[in-house]
């Protein structure tokens, strides 16, 4: 009985130099990584404040892009109106086709995909006028 109590402390105590080992390697991986990780952090921190101003821009360029199509449309009826203006009427409508294709693709390859709907329905009302 008593060399069961021997072999069962010799045991215990094999045990805890090896938790002890295990603990150690651990402690050096953490200090090892905590640099990355500080780095990690910090890029992650970066990278939402990034899609924050992303965010922002994105919806100041569509507020932006809705004041130029009401300015535009306001110009449309005070033309529309006045006389002897319809032709400078049609010259503008007439370039905002002839640029609505770069137009288009620069929306398109922004992403600003709502933009170019709305351009596109600016059209659909001048070929409303005119046809």
């Amino acid at each position: 009985m008593k060399d069961d109590f021997q072999h069962l402390e010799d045991d215990m105590t094999h045990l805890s130099s090896r938790v002890e080992e295990i603990i150690g390697s651990s402690n050096s991986i953490n200090s090892a990584l905590s640099d990355r990780k500080k780095q990690i952090t910090k890029l992650c921190g970066v990278h939402h404040l990034l899609k924050k101003v992303r965010f922002q821009l994105m919806m100041s360029l569509l507020l932006l892009f809705d004041f130029v199509i009401l300015i535009f449309l306001f110009l449309f009826f005070i033309f529309l109106f006045w006389p002897g203006m319809r032709l400078v009427l049609l010259f503008l409508q007439l370039q905002f086709l002839f640029e609505l294709p770069t137009r288009l693709n620069k929306c398109i390859t922004m992403g600003f995909y709502a933009q170019a709907v709305r351009s596109v329905g600016v059209v659909r009302v001048f070929f409303f006028y005119w046809i």
